[in-house]
């Protein structure tokens, strides 16, 4: 897409700096750490090494030989865009941002924009991100995008590319992965597309959980080390059995979360998976704000949806008829 617009405008006049937001990294990639990224990537020109090289030295000179923080970051990356014709920022994955440094994030992009309102921002990341978003960009462009067949075929095509035990496979094993896994889902997708126009100030894609599946399920599969057992794997997606396998990962990143949202999140997820029917959000939320002891309930602790979202980290969801 951001190639798209790059030819449409001619590639001599835009710059494009780009994170990827990645669980694995949570600690490390901190605001300054991406800003630090971003500046990197757009920092071609002499002048703005030059300015970079002067911060730098300046820093090391103060007491402990402190490195650049935030605030310093931004200021750089505000002199590396005023010194370019047209600069696209774009950070995929910000649901994976450590909520801390998400808003650090996020402050630190509006502060960009407020100063130069021509820089343009593309960002994705599950739903559950989106109070965070709206709260820093109340007019950015927000585009749901669900991925259908071909999309999820096309990656799948990918990771099977990409398999690193190329004797564990067969021809007619590849078939049925690429038949089996977009069949199994393709009640659950709809194409979409997207329209960027000049004007939209920041862009948020979000992927609908479900995708998440699709990308556990081949990886499943390819962590088995022989054609058979990978068959085997294959038949228990098909039949449902494998969840514990395909979720385990996820819910050890709900687990791994801080404080209170490891334990709402995980909470939630237990009395969605254990209901005999259906709940509304509602109940769900009231349910969840009753203390162990006591004998009254209090609004104050009943959560949000909003939270519940979040702290499931997307793996649960509400319909348009408010059932979870």
């Amino acid at each position: 897409m951001i190639d798209k617009l790059c030819d449409e405008a001619g590639e001599e006049d835009i710059a494009v700096a780009g994170f990827y937001c990645d669980f694995r990294s949570q600690d490390e990639q901190k605001a300054a750490n991406i800003m630090g990224a971003i500046l990197k990537q757009l920092v071609a020109r002499e002048e703005i090494l030059e300015d970079v090289r002067a911060v730098f030295q300046k820093a090391k000179k103060e007491f402990g030989g402190r490195g650049l923080r935030l605030p310093d970051m931004v200021q750089m990356v505000k002199r590396a865009i005023a010194a370019l014709p047209q600069v696209f920022i774009c950070i995929d994955g910000l649901d994976e941002c450590l909520p801390k440094h998400l808003l650090e994030l996020l402050g630190s992009l509006k502060d960009i924009l407020r100063e130069l309102p021509g820089t343009r921002v593309f960002a994705t990341g599950r739903p559950h991100v989106e109070v965070d978003i709206v709260r820093y960009f109340a007019a950015g462009i927000i585009v749901p995008i669900r991925p259908g067949t071909q999309e999820i075929k096309r990656y799948l095509e990918k990771k099977l590319e990409m398999d690193t035990m190329c004797d564990a496979m067969s021809d007619d094993l590849r078939v049925d992965i690429l038949r089996i896994i977009p069949e199994r889902i393709s009640g659950m997708c709809v194409e979409a597309s997207i329209v960027l126009a000049p004007y939209m100030i920041l862009y948020l894609l979000t992927i609908v959980c479900r995708f998440l599946l699709v990308s556990l399920n081949i990886d499943a599969i390819l962590g088995e080390v022989t054609i058979f057992d990978r068959r085997q794997k294959l038949n228990e997606i098909t039949k449902g059995n494998n969840l514990d396998d395909v979720y385990a990962t996820t819910l050890a990143r709900v687990k791994g979360q801080k404080g209170g949202r490891s334990r709402l999140g995980m909470e939630a997820l237990m009395w969605v998976s254990k209901s005999e029917r259906p709940l509304r959000t509602s109940e769900l939320c009231h349910a969840l704000g009753v203390k162990t002891g006591s004998h009254d309930l209090s609004i104050e602790s009943i959560p949000t949806i909003r939270t519940l979202l979040a702290c499931s980290l997307g793996l649960i969801t509400v319909e348009a008829s408010s059932t979870v």
